[in-house]
């Protein structure tokens, strides 16, 4: 065996970290699109209330931009558990890394 052929072992591995890859960049644009959506209802809720607030009355103004508010806050949650989880997964990745015994060639 060549000491550039890969082991069986090898192959499989590749194979199973192109279909993560496929699963995880699924997933990021899901959730890029979902937060897209939470940031728009965000902008114009804060637009609308900004609006109310000058113009009409300033309490319903000041609780329509506490609504939006809610919305931003779940974006910024999605942002942070999706970060945590992309951490999470590359220290996972580079511990069994660190783990796996290299195929050195044998004389």
């Amino acid at each position: 065996m060549n000491q550039y052929e890969k082991t069986p072992l090898e192959e499989r591995m590749a194979g199973r970290r192109e279909h993560q890859e496929e699963l995880h960049t699924k997933r990021e644009t899901i959730l890029l699109r979902i937060r897209n959506v939470l940031n728009l209802i965000f902008m114009v809720g804060a637009i609308v209330g900004v609006i109310y607030y000058v113009s009409a009355d300033k309490q319903t103004g000041i609780y329509i931009i506490l609504g939006a508010m809610v919305f931003k806050i779940m974006e910024s949650a999605i942002r942070i558990f999706e970060f945590t989880f992309k951490v999470k997964i590359s220290s996972i990745e580079k511990r069994a890394l660190l783990t796996v015994p290299s195929h050195a060639p044998t004389t």
